[in-house]
């Protein structure tokens, strides 16, 4: 059997990655029609995931019908094919996909863990009723609070949440308790942390333990300052006995005088340099001849105490430093044990499962064997892999595939992986660049793997690719200059040695021009550069630039509203003339929040009011918040003191108003909102559409995964919803204001860079918590400890940690800066400041394009300070082109005029199968099979009585039922469980399997309806919805004799017609 191999693509900024990804796929599914099955690309988000499908099949499609003649060619030159044969093809394969679309398997790495998670809970025959939150805020927040409450009655977490508040304090960091102890919370989700607390013995984390290790620390500390404070006090004995002075020492005050100073005082300090001397050859007591004090001094032993006190300090004090900054942190370890038990046990009660968990627990499932049972359907069923985007994968994803991928090599199948590091600015999601540089310098086998760089750039003109071919090769050296020594093998010049691209010829010319503008006062130049952007949009738009070419890319949320406050303050008070010239149409991600809307804050205002009728402040916020969702022009004659709020509100509000609000207490959460947006026709207004879709998708969808009433929801709102946003709507023209992280993978004509000017190193103020496992004693007691980030690390034996958390944060910031200017296809226009501050952006920008530079030599490069003028502190290079005319690919705008709104479900347009389900217990003998089918599905996801809420939320969502039907259903079934004997099968401390198979010899399967287990007791119960039959006596009978072969004693059965409300024992 062949070999199969891995190719790895190596994908600068706008190399055509998109276009080799879909050209390897339909090579690959090119060989057989239906091999489309039988691979798998994954991606990081689901944007990324739907652009690949839509490039895949549009390919095809363009292939079939002769319109995509590169990849035709690419095609027949694999194959070896006609083009006539390539184009039938193509054609087959289209109509294929499309008749098992489920198979085309393009999916994001988390809903595939997902899948294979799902499988394996199913077949283990554990719960899989499960509900995904994809956000871990809400839970978070919620267990933050329990810990902070638990405080009142559990002492030791009082003195542990003091104790490390205290510590923050000292270091001037936040006073507000929930804010930081979310921030730590937040360290459980750390890949890191899992990784090292999986192999951690959970005893090192308990706080009884922790509160022993710390006392163990302490008492080193003590004794190394203790016995360092004996020699000095000593010294000082010797010193006032003999009569000594600083002048008799060398370099008098500042060598021996000041550190016998500081032991005396307590200060732990580095010996002085000039106290060292006394170990040179000769030593070095004086300058010239040794007064006779000082002599005898000497010989009294000030000599030997001197030299003990030095060779003790050197001995210890790398450890007394260790010890210090793990007390500083080590309460951080015993609240998050509480918090993470917390976390838990919610997700338990509201049975949910959180998405950041699914590769953890794939993770412990498969460490350590190398065929994975988890993968068995999986590996069968894909025979290929491909991952893009791999520089943002994680260390857990990575094991995760892996065994995946060597698996499909060993069968002789061929993967798939592009990145590109230099790209890689997700840190803080856990990405890994190390993976993918490991990979790419692997030269272990050649025969396997392989290593395919994509050089050309299709994006850029040539301006702005020789631009930033020259500043990344310079950078990297500029930066190795700031580091001593680097981690391991890595480099900076090394991870950019892939940096050059060759221009393709496609696109001439280009500009760059960045300004650096004098920063004596820090806001200052700031102000400047907001002052100078509605001028620049001016000229770009002089040029012939429409507002959808340009992109306004910023380092922070706070830098983008500055921005877009400036342009939209900016437009309001330009003259008629300016705005019939120019447009300042812009769009950014602030704008794009639900919690910007005006409409949807009016309906949280409404449920507000609800929740609490005597709020002044919210019902006066409903008011107005509803005048500017519905555009109503009397919003600036309001004066609220001349009018109470009733008369305001019965003067605005449609008629019928404190009736309607009044409905509304007696609905579930979604149709409360449904109904607002009927009363108040708020779905009029075409602008507050995107936003009521929006937000109606997720109070369904909350309302399907949990118990969801008006104050849960409030709570989910403040925690979590508000910090939603729309899917950004690309055929819109105004200007993008958005952060470097969002603008990754877009293109803009013209780049718009106002703050070149972010730190290469953490903020203090943002410091983050290393995870360490230290392998010195006494500290290797503790199995896991967490370290704070700061410059005390490189004199502990953290130091290779900390340096490598250097390194990264190095690398993330010049990453961030390639990803900025590589957006850009005309031109890139940017401001920094002219800064003293060292190790900064815009201090290495300055150095990298003012410093003179040997070695230019190609014609991908051009001599950047020569484009420098230094007179004005601007580098120019090139003029701003005419934008190129592009052909539109046509768009099929779907144009909604309102929001269609109903208190049933299938107004939303989705095809619902309640025909199918009829629920009324006297319809026509036909409907009840169907009705039984429904029913069945309906308590296959009741445990206990709380499940049945989110049973009939979910048929809601599936289709299954309409909207209007739902409070019936769950009245009815609520009504049906509590009867006498079964309420009973629906306790909560019943152990319960729901539709649970049974597997036979020969792959026959039986599937009881509810098997309960508690006190040692089995019970086996059969729910049928019509007559009794003897049949039902002969079904129950053989799942109690394949239960009693099976171990279990005596279980007992029976059969509840549930319509009759009879209940058979067999």
């Amino acid at each position: 059997m062949n070999t199969g191999t891995l190719t790895i693509f190596s994908a600068s900024a706008g190399s055509g990655k998109t276009y080799n990804l879909a050209k390897e796929y339909l090579k690959t599914v090119f060989s057989s029609r239906n091999s489309f099955r039988h691979v798998l690309a994954v991606t990081f988000t689901n944007k990324a995931t739907a652009e690949m499908k839509n490039r895949i099949l549009e390919q095809l499609y363009f292939i079939s019908t002769g319109k995509s003649e590169e990849y035709t060619k690419v095609l027949v030159r694999h194959t070896g094919k006609s083009e006539e044969w390539i184009r039938t093809e193509a054609r087959n394969i289209l109509n294929a996909i499309l008749n098992d679309y489920s198979r085309f398997s393009v999916s994001t790495i988390d809903s595939f863990f997902q899948k294979i998670l799902r499988a394996f809970a199913r077949e283990s025959g554990i719960r899989h009723g499960y509900n995904i939150r994809i956000d871990h805020a809400y839970t978070l927040s919620r267990a933050v609070d329990e810990v902070i409450a638990s405080a009142s009655k559990d002492k030791t977490m009082l003195r542990w949440l003091t104790n490390y508040v205290k510590h923050r304090l000292d270091e001037e960091k936040d006073w507000y308790l929930k804010n930081e102890i979310l921030k730590l919370a937040e360290e459980l989700f750390s890949e890191k942390y899992r990784i090292l607390s999986f192999s951690t013995d959970e005893n090192t984390v308990n706080k009884e333990f922790l509160e022993e290790y710390l006392s163990d620390l302490k008492t080193f500390a003590d004794n190394f300052e203790r016995k360092l404070n004996e020699y000095g006090n000593t010294c000082m004995d010797l010193w006032n006995e003999f009569g000594l002075s600083e002048e008799m020492f060398y370099q008098k005050g500042k060598g021996i005088p000041s550190f016998i100073k500081s032991l005396v005082n307590a200060e732990i300090k580095e010996p002085p340099k000039a106290a060292r001397e006394i170990f040179s050859n000769p030593p070095r007591w004086s300058t010239g001849p040794a007064d006779k004090r000082l002599t005898s001094a000497l010989n009294a032993g000030m000599d030997t105490l001197i030299k003990e006190a030095i060779n003790y300090f050197d001995a210890n004090f790398r450890s007394y430093k260790t010890v210090k900054v793990v007390e500083a942190n080590i309460y951080t370890l015993g609240i998050m044990s509480d918090i993470s038990w917390h976390v838990h046990r919610l997700v338990e009660e509201e049975n949910s499962f959180l998405l950041s968990d699914t590769g953890d627990i794939i993770f412990r499932i498969t460490n350590g064997d190398q065929t994975p049972f988890i993968y068995e359907k999986t590996g069968n069923r894909f025979n290929s892999f491909m991952i893009d985007e791999f520089q943002d994968t994680s260390i857990i994803q990575w094991h995760n595939f892996s065994q995946l991928i060597e698996n499909s090599m060993a069968e002789g199948f061929d993967n798939i992986l592009v990145g590109d590091i230099k790209q890689s600015i997700y840190r803080w999601r856990n990405s890994d660049w190390r993976i993918l540089y490991d990979l790419q310098n692997r030269r272990i086998d050649n025969k396997r793997y392989f290593l395919t760089p994509l050089r050309n750039n299709w994006r850029s003109r040539n301006n702005l690719i020789r631009f930033n071919n020259t500043l990344f090769r310079k950078l990297p050296g500029i930066i190795e200059q700031e580091f001593a020594q680097t981690p391991d093998d890595y480099t900076f010049s090394r991870i950019y040695s892939d940096v050059q691209q060759e221009d393709p010829g496609k696109h001439t010319g280009g500009y760059i021009r960045i300004e650096f503008l004098d920063n004596n006062d820090e806001f200052k130049w700031y102000d400047s550069v907001l002052q100078k952007l509605p001028s620049l949009i001016e000229l770009v738009q002089d040029k012939g630039y429409k507002c959808s070419d340009i992109g306004i890319i910023v380092r922070t949320n706070r830098e983008g509203a500055d921005v877009l406050r400036t342009l939209v303050e900016y437009s309001n008070k330009c003259g008629e003339e300016k705005r019939s010239k120019y447009e300042f149409n812009v769009l950014s991600d602030d704008s794009l929040w639900l919690s910007a809307s005006p409409v949807i804050n009016f309906i949280m205002s409404v449920l507000y009011v609800l929740r609490n009728p005597e709020d002044i402040i919210k019902r006066a916020e409903m008011l107005r918040f509803f005048l500017l969702a519905t555009e109503n022009k009397n919003i600036e004659n309001l004066n609220p003191d001349s009018n109470s709020l009733e008369e305001l509100a019965s003067d605005f509000f449609p008629e019928g108003y404190d009736s309607f609000m009044q409905s509304l207490r007696e609905m579930p959460v979604f149709e409360m909102t449904e109904n607002i947006i009927e009363f108040f026709e708020l779905g009029k207004e075409e602008g507050n559409i995107p936003y009521l879709q929006s937000f109606q998708d997720h109070v369904l969808g909350l309302s399907a995964s949990q118990n969801c009433d008006p104050g849960s929801f409030i709570d989910w709102w403040e925690e979590e919803g508000c910090k939603k946003s729309l899917v950004f709507p690309g055929i819109q023209n105004a200007i993008r204001i958005l952060t470097i992280h969002k603008a990754k993978g877009l293109e803009f004509k013209v780049v718009i860079l106002p703050f070149l000017a972010w730190a290469m190193d953490h903020e203090p103020n943002k410091q983050p918590v290393l995870w360490v496992k230290p392998d010195n004693p006494p500290f290797n007691k503790a199995g896991l400890l967490p370290v704070r980030y700061k410059k005390d690390l490189e004199d502990t034996i953290f130091q290779n940690q900390w340096l490598n958390e250097k390194f990264s944060i190095y690398l993330d910031n010049l990453n961030l800066l390639y990803v900025a200017l590589t957006r850009a296809k005309d031109a890139i226009l940017g401001f920094a400041p002219l800064t003293k501050r060292k190790k900064t952006i815009a201090d290495m920008l300055l150095k990298s394009l003012s410093q003179a530079d040997q070695s230019v030599g190609n014609q991908t490069e051009i001599d950047l300070p020569s484009f420098f003028k230094r007179e004005i502190n601007v580098f120019e290079y090139g003029e701003l082109p005419a934008p190129q005319v592009e052909e539109q690919a046509g768009q099929n705008k779907s144009i909604v005029s309102g929001y269609p709104v109903s208190n049933k479900f299938d107004q939303f347009g989705i095809k619902y199968h309640s025909d199918d389900y009829f629920i009324l217990p006297d319809s026509p003998a036909k409907a009840k099979i169907s009705y039984g089918r429904l029913m069945h599905e309906a308590f296959e996801l009741i445990m206990k009585p709380e499940d049945v809420r989110n049973a009939v939320m979910k048929l809601a969502v599936e289709g299954k039922i309409s909207g209007n039907e739902i409070n019936d259903l769950e009245n009815k079934i609520k009504s049906k469980i509590s009867a006498p004997i079964v309420s009973d099968w629906f306790r909560p401390d019943n152990l319960v399997y729901n539709e649970a198979d049974i597997l036979l010899p020969g792959g026959t399967v039986r599937r009881p309806d509810r098997v309960i287990f508690r006190d040692g007791k089995v019970k086996v119960i059969d729910f049928k919805f019509g007559n009794e039959q003897d049949i039902h006596k002969t079904q129950i009978k053989e799942y109690c004799n394949l239960l009693t072969e099976m171990g279990y004693e005596k279980p007992e059965a029976f059969i509840w017609y549930v319509e009759i409300n009879r209940i058979v024992r067999v």
